[in-house]
């Protein structure tokens, strides 16, 4: 009896340990990789306490979707063989500065979808030899002056889709062994990213770019970019009349820098006078970068002023510095300063100027003005490398007589206008008299009487001209729906009613309708919603109810429990829903399908579907953003037959988890995602194993994980006389055949005028056939046309209007609408179409462009530039990030043009404001208006993380403690029980 006690204690201790390991073990081994061995650990929902568990001669650790807020100091130290190091989706957003030390083996360094924001020369300095460095969605804005100098042979690197709209050259240059380079995705001032374009051809630097241009190849001269608005530096004594400045709201007192959060984002321009600041922070006025053109401080005893205060202002014109405490000029003050034309340092401590000092602004500084400080001698170099300088002002100086007069002799010869002193000069500096120190106490004395200093600001709509509101408001009641209820073809002045006044919404109205399907009593389909109410209408006894093109952001607890038992499919598709209450699917515990497909979730966890009926067989998350998948997920639907993640941020998902829980799994869809390296050959293994198919090619990024590059992935760097313009690639498949029978139904009616407009519904391409010649206008609605080829609408010369909605639209051929000038309103909503291409937009006559509700993320370079008679174009609810001004500029005639409802990243959205502002094309504008001081507070000088995360990361944890502390007690009473007996 003894020995089977023993034998069940010991059987129940291991397999207490089996589940211990199982819950609390986040990496596993990955010994394979291309053929070749390496030891490798792929870590998933882990911790950095998780590294405990890896072997001292780990050679590449991937960390995905996991709980990595911070990176502490020799956190991989005792990995002395670590060659490749990765962060998918990790939330990092503090990295120690002796965080990789150690690491003198590590060659690459990948940072995927984090929160860095601003990439630091602390992090490199143990990392001499790395060659590759990913630094991709991690939300950077800034790259510190230093960072590239420690990186001496550094061959690899990638920037893409990040907040840069510039990089200076200087950076770049000290990257002599750099042959491969990818910075798309981010909003380029056009200036800056002409000069990296001419630096990559002369230092012969492919350029790789993402996969929408590899299906639309384009010239490297034709890259989006941000156009540069020249717009009216305000001062204090405007001499345009039409100015507002300084009038409630315009000045305020203070005590400290930190008053600056009551800016709006658009300033453009700063006095700071009478207050104490001992040190200007960096990235202290960031967040104003887009419209800032004039700073000015004034009796502010200016002590110190860290390398990055002025990052990121690449459009300020106006620097001013006047009766401070500046003992010198530091070189890196200016370094971001590439558009500064007038730099007054006056009555300040100045006794030496530098080498180099000048150097960041020698290709536009026009005036200096350095007058009363303690200058014994001005460089001579550091003038002759302004190049563009046309007066120096510097009287008041002490001045050395020798260099003084070669000076005024180098001014002359360069014709620069000047004025240095009339007075003495001094051969010794025991002859500087005491005049200079008199006036440093005098200057001192009044500044300290002061406890607060003032404010003057004037934001950027202050310089436009008092009658030129140009923003507008559309009230949702005259939200156009229909082409019939948009009216086309009339001038849509009345719709707008106009308003400078900042929004955060529209009104909430709630609308929308509920409608039976025809073909059965038990089936609904809602569309048009701005909130959930309406479902309430339907019958509790629906067995299917189908939400789409609507505006839902989020899905309430208990908003289906009144058809608990008799729903059985329940879909979302097109409403924009970008957070799910827990319980929001309370009660309904014979559901079978569930989709979310193509809105705005981020992640998706279990309290998602907390009171959802363990029996669900179908899940579609399709076309979202999500970046992580809890593991709880799958516990709780071990049933599930068909599974969809395509089209999503996933870097990795719990492969263990779907091994062993999703038994009946028969399809899986994951395409469309940016698998990690190793997480995806744990993937491509499981679905290989499951027999489940998938796409080899495309399943990961092979240069991610082997190091190589494809010739179709660069861009050489050619000459763009010898580059002809390319077209639209179109991709091969099979879905698109041509069908065998007309399907659809049109009706017909004459307007007033005797033009004939025909509305078809639920029809295919064969459908166009069954239309007259004579036709003026063309709906499309609910059908089934998944391509639109060359020559379909050849037969309508009188063509004037065609809607294409809801109909599964894909691709749109090369040509397709060539040769019918006639056309004036095109109008593409709500189809899966993902990008637009300038080969189908040659319209002359094209007055509006309305491409509403469908997928597109991405717009080829000058795909408008065949519109000159353009008036409205509509891109609201898409998926793009960025709208670039370039290709806006190509449109002389447009006066209308509608985004919302586009992730667009901040920076851009203020530049795409700002020039629709200035070229007086009405816009709606929603902005939150606390967006970018919550974005640089936060972030850079609290350091603290989003709260979102912070929160998520508490739940997940909380989750593990949850179900270690429930198999405690079990295990206990095992043993208690054994020991008994």
């Amino acid at each position: 009896m003894g020995r089977t006690t023993m034998a069940m204690l010991y059987i129940t201790i291991s397999t207490f340990l089996v589940l211990f390991v199982q819950v609390n073990c986040k990496c596993s081994l990955t010994p394979i990789v291309n053929g070749e061995r390496s030891i490798a650990y792929a870590c998933t929902d882990s911790e950095l306490s998780d590294l405990d568990e890896i072997s001292n001669e780990a050679e590449w650790i991937e960390f995905s979707v996991s709980r990595i807020r911070i990176i502490p100091d020799d956190a991989f130290s005792r990995f002395r063989d670590l060659k490749r190091l990765s962060f998918y989706n990790c939330h990092v957003d503090h990295i120690a500065p002796h965080a990789f030390r150690g690491l003198h083996s590590l060659d690459w360094l990948i940072f995927h979808g984090t929160k860095l924001h601003v990439a630091r020369t602390t992090w490199f300095q143990h990392l001499s030899n790395l060659r590759k460095l990913i630094l991709d969605r991690c939300g950077i804005f800034y790259i510190e002056a230093e960072v590239f100098r420690t990186l001496p042979r550094l061959e690899i690197l990638s920037l893409y889709d990040n907040e840069l709209d510039c990089i200076p050259i200087d950076e770049l240059a000290p990257l002599r062994s750099l042959r491969n380079i990818r910075i798309d995705g981010n909003p380029w001032l056009c200036e800056c990213r002409r000069r990296l374009e001419r630096f990559f051809h002369e230092r012969r630097i492919l350029e790789n770019v993402g996969i929408e241009e590899k299906v639309m190849p384009v010239h490297k001269s034709w890259r989006q970019c941000m156009e540069n608005i020249n717009i009216f530096v305000t001062s204090r004594h405007p001499t345009n009349p039409n100015i507002k400045i300084l009038e409630e709201g315009d000045k305020f007192e203070t005590s400290t820098l930190r008053s600056l959060d009551r800016l709006p984002d658009k300033t453009s321009w700063i006095e700071l006078s009478g207050l104490r600041l001992d040190k200007i922070p960096s990235y202290a006025f960031y967040r104003f970068g887009n419209t800032l053109r004039s700073l000015e401080f004034r009796n502010c005893i200016i002590k110190n002023i860290e390398a990055n205060a002025f990052a990121g202002l690449y459009k300020l014109e106006r620097l001013s510095f006047v009766d401070n405490e500046l003992p010198q000029i530091e070189t890196n003050w200016f370094r971001d300063l590439v558009n500064l034309h007038r730099l007054i340092i006056a009555r300040n401590e100045i006794e030496h100027i530098r080498e180099y000092t000048f150097w960041h602004l020698r290709n536009n500084l026009k005036y200096l003005d350095i007058r009363e400080n303690r200058l014994r001698c001005l460089p001579i170099d550091e003038i002759k490398r302004l190049t563009k300088l046309e007066r120096l002002d510097a009287i008041g100086n002490p001045w050395n007589c020798h260099c003084r007069r070669n000076l005024e002799k180098t001014l002359t010869k360069l014709n620069v206008g000047f004025e240095i002193s009339a007075g003495r000069c001094y051969d010794d500096d025991n002859q500087i008299p005491s005049i200079i120190e008199e006036r440093r106490k005098n200057k001192t004395t009044i500044v300290t009487t002061s406890v607060t200093g003032n404010v003057h600001w004037a934001s950027f709509e202050d310089s436009l001209n008092k009658d030129t509101n140009v923003s507008v408001l559309i009230p949702a009641t005259t939200m156009m729906t229909t082409i019939q209820e948009e009216q086309i073809t009339q001038q849509p002045t009345t719709e707008f009613v106009y308003t400078s006044t900042i929004t955060t919404s529209r009104p909430t109205i709630h609308k929308g309708t509920c409608t039976m399907d025809n073909n059965s009593q038990q089936v609904y389909t809602c569309t048009g919603l701005t909130s959930i109410s309406p479902v309430n209408s339907i019958d509790s006894r629906a067995h299917t109810i189908r939400i789409t093109l609507s505006d839902i952001s989020v899905i309430p607890p208990e908003s289906f429990q009144r058809f608990n038992g008799y729903l059985r499919r329940l879909e979302f598709r097109d409403c924009g829903i970008d957070k799910i209450a827990a319980g929001a699917f309370a009660g309904l515990y014979n559901l079978e399908y569930l989709s979310i497909h193509n809105n705005a979730l981020k992640s998706f966890t279990s309290d998602y579907l907390v009171g959802l009926s363990s029996g669900l067989r179908y899940l579609d998350l399709s076309r979202n953003r999500i970046s992580r998948i809890d593991n709880d997920v799958f516990d709780l639907f071990p049933y599930l037959i068909s599974l969809d993640i395509s089209e999503n941020l996933m870097n990795c998902i719990g492969i263990e988890h779907l091994e062993h829980r999703s038994t009946y799994l028969k399809s899986f869809e994951v395409t469309g995602n940016p698998w990690s390296c190793l997480c995806g050959i744990k993937l491509a293994e499981f679905l290989e194993k499951r027999n489940l198919p998938y796409d080899k090619n495309s399943l990961i990024d092979r240069s991610e994980c082997y190091g190589t590059h494809e010739p179709s992935s660069t861009v050489l760097p050619t000459t763009p006389s010898v580059t002809p313009i390319p077209t639209l690639i179109i991709p091969s498949t099979t879905e698109e055949e041509i069908p065998q029978k007309i399907e659809g139904v049109c009706t017909s009616h004459r307007k007033g005028n005797n033009e004939l407009r025909y509305v078809c519904t639920g029809g295919n391409i064969l459908l166009f056939n069954a239309i007259p010649n004579e036709v003026t206008a063309i709906e499309f609605h609910e059908g089934h046309l998944p391509r639109f080829p060359t020559g379909t609408i050849s037969r309508f010369p009188n063509l004037r209007e065609l809607l294409i909605r809801n109909s599964g639209l894909r691709i749109i051929e090369p040509k397709a609408f060539e040769n019918y000038n006639e056309l004036k309103v095109l109008a593409i909503q709500d189809n899966p179409l993902t990008a637009v291409d300038g080969s189908w937009l040659n319209l002359k006559k094209l007055e509006r462009l309305d491409l509403r509700g469908n997928s597109i993320r991405y717009i080829a370079p000058q795909s408008f530039r065949h519109l000159p008679k353009l008036q409205y174009l509509n891109l609201e609810g898409n998926d793009l990030k960025c709208i670039f001004t370039s290709d806006l500029n190509e449109m002389p005639e447009v006066y209308i043009i509608e985004f919302s409802g586009n992730p667009l990243k901040w920076k851009c959205r203020l530049e795409l404001e700002q020039f629709l502002e200035m070229r007086k094309i009405k816009f709606v504008r929603i902005e939150e208006s606390c967006e970018g001081k919550k974005y640089m507070r936060n972030v850079l000088w609290l350091n603290k993380t989003d709260t979102y995360y912070t929160d998520e990361c508490k739940a997940c944890s909380l989750a593990n403690q949850i179900k270690f502390s429930l198999m405690l007690p079990t295990f206990i009473i095992c043993l208690l029980n054994i020991v008994r007996y």
